[in-house]
Protein backbone atom coordinates (compact mmCIF):
# COMPACT_ATOMS: atom_id res chain seq x y z
CA UNK A 1 0.00 0.00 0.00
CA UNK A 2 1.14 3.70 -0.79
CA UNK A 3 0.45 5.10 2.51
CA UNK A 4 2.93 4.37 5.35
CA UNK A 5 -0.02 3.81 7.80
CA UNK A 6 -0.97 0.31 8.55
CA UNK A 7 -4.23 -1.67 9.23
CA UNK A 8 -4.53 -4.58 12.20
CA UNK A 9 -5.36 -7.97 11.68
CA UNK A 10 -8.05 -8.27 10.17
CA UNK A 11 -7.17 -7.67 7.05
CA UNK A 12 -4.68 -10.32 6.89
CA UNK A 13 -7.12 -12.38 8.44
CA UNK A 14 -9.68 -12.00 6.31
CA UNK A 15 -7.16 -12.26 3.52
CA UNK A 16 -6.41 -15.66 4.47
CA UNK A 17 -9.45 -16.86 4.82
CA UNK A 18 -10.49 -15.90 1.36
CA UNK A 19 -7.32 -17.71 0.09
CA UNK A 20 -8.34 -20.57 1.77
CA UNK A 21 -11.77 -20.56 0.34
CA UNK A 22 -10.00 -20.39 -3.56
CA UNK A 23 -7.52 -23.15 -2.61
CA UNK A 24 -10.60 -25.72 -0.77
CA UNK A 25 -13.90 -24.23 -2.88
CA UNK A 26 -12.25 -23.66 -6.42
CA UNK A 27 -11.02 -27.31 -7.47
CA UNK A 28 -7.75 -26.67 -5.92
CA UNK A 29 -7.39 -23.26 -7.68
CA UNK A 30 -3.66 -21.88 -7.93
CA UNK A 31 -4.23 -18.12 -8.12
CA UNK A 32 -0.69 -16.97 -9.34
CA UNK A 33 -1.26 -13.43 -8.88
CA UNK A 34 -1.63 -13.49 -4.86
CA UNK A 35 -0.57 -9.76 -4.06
CA UNK A 36 -1.19 -6.57 -1.98
CA UNK A 37 -2.43 -4.90 -4.97
CA UNK A 38 -4.75 -7.63 -5.29
CA UNK A 39 -6.21 -7.23 -2.59
CA UNK A 40 -9.14 -4.33 -1.71
CA UNK A 41 -11.41 -2.78 0.63
CA UNK A 42 -14.65 -3.24 0.09
CA UNK A 43 -16.10 0.41 -0.10
CA UNK A 44 -19.81 1.57 1.18
CA UNK A 45 -22.85 2.53 -1.06
CA UNK A 46 -22.22 5.52 -0.31
CA UNK A 47 -24.13 7.46 -3.29
CA UNK A 48 -21.83 10.70 -3.71
CA UNK A 49 -22.08 13.48 -6.68
CA UNK A 50 -18.88 14.58 -7.97
CA UNK A 51 -19.38 18.24 -5.73
CA UNK A 52 -20.01 15.50 -2.59
CA UNK A 53 -16.74 13.88 -2.62
CA UNK A 54 -14.78 17.23 -4.03
CA UNK A 55 -16.15 18.81 -0.53
CA UNK A 56 -15.15 15.38 1.56
CA UNK A 57 -11.74 15.00 0.27
CA UNK A 58 -11.02 17.90 -2.21
CA UNK A 59 -10.34 18.61 -5.66
CA UNK A 60 -8.13 15.93 -6.96
CA UNK A 61 -4.66 16.08 -7.29
CA UNK A 62 -3.92 16.11 -11.35
CA UNK A 63 -1.13 15.67 -13.73
CA UNK A 64 -0.46 16.37 -17.54
CA UNK A 65 0.56 14.08 -19.64
CA UNK A 66 3.00 15.56 -22.61
CA UNK A 67 3.52 13.24 -25.31
CA UNK A 68 6.42 12.28 -26.91
CA UNK A 69 5.61 13.23 -30.57
CA UNK A 70 3.55 15.70 -32.24
CA UNK A 71 0.92 13.47 -32.63
CA UNK A 72 -1.21 12.70 -30.16
CA UNK A 73 -3.46 9.59 -30.02
CA UNK A 74 -7.18 10.29 -29.66
CA UNK A 75 -6.65 7.34 -26.85
CA UNK A 76 -4.32 9.09 -24.57
CA UNK A 77 -5.49 10.61 -21.75
CA UNK A 78 -4.66 14.33 -20.85
CA UNK A 79 -3.95 14.06 -17.55
CA UNK A 80 -3.28 11.76 -14.23
CA UNK A 81 -5.02 11.92 -11.50
CA UNK A 82 -3.80 10.58 -7.81
CA UNK A 83 -5.55 8.14 -6.18
CA UNK A 84 -6.42 9.31 -2.43
CA UNK A 85 -4.61 7.67 0.10
CA UNK A 86 -5.51 5.09 2.60
CA UNK A 87 -5.34 7.30 6.07
CA UNK A 88 -8.03 9.70 3.64
CA UNK A 89 -11.00 7.77 4.56
CA UNK A 90 -12.53 6.42 7.74
CA UNK A 91 -14.62 3.66 8.92
CA UNK A 92 -17.83 4.77 7.57
CA UNK A 93 -16.70 4.86 4.09
CA UNK A 94 -16.01 0.70 3.77
CA UNK A 95 -18.37 -2.09 4.56
CA UNK A 96 -15.56 -4.10 6.50
CA UNK A 97 -15.02 -6.52 3.86
CA UNK A 98 -11.90 -7.19 1.59
CA UNK A 99 -12.55 -8.28 -1.94
CA UNK A 100 -9.90 -10.49 -3.81
CA UNK A 101 -9.46 -9.48 -7.82
CA UNK A 102 -7.59 -10.38 -10.96
CA UNK A 103 -7.52 -13.98 -11.72
CA UNK A 104 -6.52 -14.12 -15.03
CA UNK A 105 -3.32 -16.14 -14.16
CA UNK A 106 -5.19 -18.37 -12.33
CA UNK A 107 -5.20 -22.19 -12.86
CA UNK A 108 -6.62 -25.53 -11.48
CA UNK A 109 -3.85 -27.26 -9.94
CA UNK A 110 -3.59 -30.49 -11.84
CA UNK A 111 -3.03 -28.64 -14.59
CA UNK A 112 -0.39 -25.60 -14.62
CA UNK A 113 0.11 -23.65 -17.41
CA UNK A 114 3.27 -24.15 -19.42
CA UNK A 115 4.07 -20.52 -19.64
CA UNK A 116 5.42 -20.83 -16.47
CA UNK A 117 4.69 -18.07 -13.53
CA UNK A 118 4.57 -13.99 -14.23
CA UNK A 119 3.80 -13.51 -10.31
CA UNK A 120 5.93 -10.14 -9.51
CA UNK A 121 9.25 -11.05 -8.36
CA UNK A 122 8.52 -9.64 -4.87
CA UNK A 123 6.25 -12.40 -4.36
CA UNK A 124 7.84 -15.62 -5.83
CA UNK A 125 8.85 -17.88 -4.53
CA UNK A 126 12.27 -19.45 -5.15
CA UNK A 127 11.20 -22.51 -6.64
CA UNK A 128 9.16 -19.89 -9.22
CA UNK A 129 12.52 -17.89 -9.41
CA UNK A 130 14.87 -21.46 -10.19
CA UNK A 131 12.56 -23.66 -12.13
CA UNK A 132 8.99 -21.83 -13.20
CA UNK A 133 7.15 -23.58 -11.35
CA UNK A 134 3.84 -22.42 -10.41
CA UNK A 135 1.10 -24.33 -7.75
CA UNK A 136 -0.68 -23.81 -4.24
CA UNK A 137 2.74 -23.39 -2.59
CA UNK A 138 3.80 -20.83 -4.43
CA UNK A 139 0.43 -19.16 -3.67
CA UNK A 140 1.04 -19.73 -0.33
CA UNK A 141 4.56 -18.36 -0.28
CA UNK A 142 3.03 -14.68 -1.85
CA UNK A 143 0.53 -14.93 1.04
CA UNK A 144 3.21 -14.89 3.17
CA UNK A 145 4.58 -11.89 1.61
CA UNK A 146 1.42 -10.28 1.40
CA UNK A 147 0.55 -10.51 5.22
CA UNK A 148 3.78 -9.02 5.87
CA UNK A 149 3.07 -6.15 3.57
CA UNK A 150 -0.23 -5.60 5.01
CA UNK A 151 0.81 -5.56 8.54
CA UNK A 152 4.25 -3.38 8.05
CA UNK A 153 3.25 -0.99 5.20
CA UNK A 154 6.28 -2.03 3.43
CA UNK A 155 7.51 -5.55 1.25
CA UNK A 156 9.28 -8.05 2.86
CA UNK A 157 11.26 -8.33 -0.01
CA UNK A 158 11.13 -4.82 -2.08
CA UNK A 159 11.78 -4.87 -6.07
CA UNK A 160 13.55 -1.43 -6.71
CA UNK A 161 15.56 -2.56 -10.14
CA UNK A 162 12.88 -5.23 -11.16
CA UNK A 163 15.18 -8.06 -11.37
CA UNK A 164 15.54 -11.44 -9.55
CA UNK A 165 19.00 -10.74 -8.07
CA UNK A 166 17.55 -8.11 -5.66
CA UNK A 167 15.05 -10.41 -4.31
CA UNK A 168 17.21 -13.35 -3.79
CA UNK A 169 19.91 -11.65 -1.77
CA UNK A 170 16.89 -10.29 0.40
CA UNK A 171 15.49 -13.73 0.82
CA UNK A 172 19.05 -15.18 1.46
CA UNK A 173 19.65 -12.25 4.13
CA UNK A 174 16.64 -12.96 5.71
CA UNK A 175 16.16 -17.24 5.74
CA UNK A 176 20.28 -17.70 5.07
CA UNK A 177 21.89 -19.84 2.11
CA UNK A 178 19.35 -21.28 -0.43
CA UNK A 179 19.57 -25.29 -0.68
CA UNK A 180 21.03 -26.58 -3.66
CA UNK A 181 20.61 -26.97 -6.61
CA UNK A 182 19.49 -23.34 -6.48
CA UNK A 183 22.60 -21.62 -4.93
CA UNK A 184 24.56 -23.21 -7.19
CA UNK A 185 22.40 -21.82 -10.10
CA UNK A 186 21.91 -18.55 -8.80
CA UNK A 187 25.36 -16.83 -10.78
CA UNK A 188 25.09 -13.94 -9.00
CA UNK A 189 25.80 -15.11 -5.53
CA UNK A 190 29.09 -14.24 -5.12
CA UNK A 191 28.53 -10.71 -5.63
CA UNK A 192 26.56 -10.31 -2.50
CA UNK A 193 27.70 -13.69 0.42
CA UNK A 194 30.53 -16.34 1.05
CA UNK A 195 29.92 -19.18 -1.34
CA UNK A 196 30.76 -21.39 1.25
CA UNK A 197 28.35 -20.50 4.42
CA UNK A 198 25.91 -17.97 2.40
CA UNK A 199 26.86 -15.14 4.90
CA UNK A 200 27.52 -11.51 3.76
CA UNK A 201 30.95 -11.17 2.24
CA UNK A 202 33.91 -10.05 4.34
CA UNK A 203 34.76 -7.67 2.57
CA UNK A 204 33.38 -5.29 -0.41
CA UNK A 205 34.42 -2.77 -3.92
CA UNK A 206 34.57 0.55 -2.44
CA UNK A 207 33.81 -0.62 1.32
CA UNK A 208 30.54 -0.32 0.90
CA UNK A 209 28.02 -3.24 2.29
CA UNK A 210 26.01 -4.95 -0.93
CA UNK A 211 24.15 -7.93 1.89
CA UNK A 212 23.46 -7.77 5.59
CA UNK A 213 22.08 -10.43 7.77
CA UNK A 214 18.61 -9.09 8.41
CA UNK A 215 16.85 -12.29 9.70
CA UNK A 216 12.56 -12.61 9.93
CA UNK A 217 12.65 -12.01 13.42
CA UNK A 218 14.44 -8.82 13.31
CA UNK A 219 12.35 -7.03 10.29
CA UNK A 220 9.23 -8.02 12.20
CA UNK A 221 9.99 -6.43 15.39
CA UNK A 222 11.60 -3.53 13.69
CA UNK A 223 7.77 -2.73 12.20
CA UNK A 224 7.28 0.96 12.86
CA UNK A 225 10.88 1.56 13.97
CA UNK A 226 11.17 3.93 10.75
CA UNK A 227 8.05 5.73 10.76
CA UNK A 228 9.47 8.55 11.79
CA UNK A 229 7.79 11.54 14.05
CA UNK A 230 4.35 12.12 13.15
CA UNK A 231 1.37 13.62 14.88
CA UNK A 232 -0.39 10.86 16.50
CA UNK A 233 -3.59 12.89 16.95
CA UNK A 234 -4.05 13.53 13.21
CA UNK A 235 -4.95 9.56 13.12
CA UNK A 236 -7.68 9.70 16.07
CA UNK A 237 -10.69 9.91 14.02
CA UNK A 238 -9.69 6.44 11.97
CA UNK A 239 -9.94 3.95 14.83
CA UNK A 240 -9.01 0.92 12.34
CA UNK A 241 -5.49 2.27 11.55
CA UNK A 242 -2.70 1.99 13.82
CA UNK A 243 -1.04 5.35 14.42
CA UNK A 244 2.47 5.71 12.86
CA UNK A 245 5.26 4.37 15.15
CA UNK A 246 3.25 1.75 17.06
CA UNK A 247 5.57 -0.97 17.79
CA UNK A 248 4.95 -4.40 17.33
CA UNK A 249 4.30 -6.51 21.31
CA UNK A 250 6.40 -9.12 21.90
CA UNK A 251 3.80 -11.66 21.91
CA UNK A 252 2.47 -10.48 18.69
CA UNK A 253 5.49 -10.25 16.80
CA UNK A 254 6.36 -13.96 17.98
CA UNK A 255 3.19 -15.02 16.51
CA UNK A 256 3.52 -13.27 13.10
CA UNK A 257 7.10 -14.27 12.96
CA UNK A 258 6.15 -17.97 13.39
CA UNK A 259 3.22 -18.10 11.01
CA UNK A 260 5.98 -16.23 8.37
CA UNK A 261 8.41 -18.09 9.35
CA UNK A 262 5.74 -21.73 8.34
CA UNK A 263 4.85 -20.01 5.29
CA UNK A 264 8.14 -19.11 4.06
CA UNK A 265 9.70 -22.33 3.94
CA UNK A 266 12.47 -22.81 0.88
CA UNK A 267 10.73 -26.69 0.76
CA UNK A 268 7.25 -25.93 -0.73
CA UNK A 269 5.89 -29.24 0.61
CA UNK A 270 6.91 -27.79 4.35
CA UNK A 271 4.74 -24.69 3.94
CA UNK A 272 1.40 -24.19 6.02
CA UNK A 273 -1.66 -25.09 4.05
CA UNK A 274 -4.30 -22.15 3.38
CA UNK A 275 -6.20 -24.14 6.27
CA UNK A 276 -3.69 -24.71 8.78
CA UNK A 277 -3.25 -20.26 8.20
CA UNK A 278 -5.82 -19.54 9.22
CA UNK A 279 -6.24 -21.96 11.96
CA UNK A 280 -2.48 -19.99 13.23
CA UNK A 281 -2.66 -18.70 16.64
CA UNK A 282 -2.07 -15.10 15.27
CA UNK A 283 -5.17 -14.99 12.83
CA UNK A 284 -7.56 -16.87 15.63
CA UNK A 285 -9.82 -14.28 17.56
CA UNK A 286 -9.95 -11.82 14.66
CA UNK A 287 -12.79 -11.17 13.35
Amino acid sequence: MSSPARPCRTPNCKAGRASYRIFTLSGCRSWRDLTASNILFQLADIKWSDQDITKQFGPPVTESLRPLSAEQSVCAPEFLVAPLGISDLDTRHFTGNIQLIDFGESFLSNFPPATGVRTPFSYLAPEGIFDAKASVWTDLWALGCTIYEIRAGTQLFASFFGGPDEILRQIVQTFGKLPEPWWSAWTARQTYFNNDDGKPRDSWPNGIPLAVEYPLGQQVRDIGAEDGQVDLDSYSTHSWLEPLGTRLTEAEASELEDLLFKLLQFSPEKRLSAGQVVKHPWLQGVE
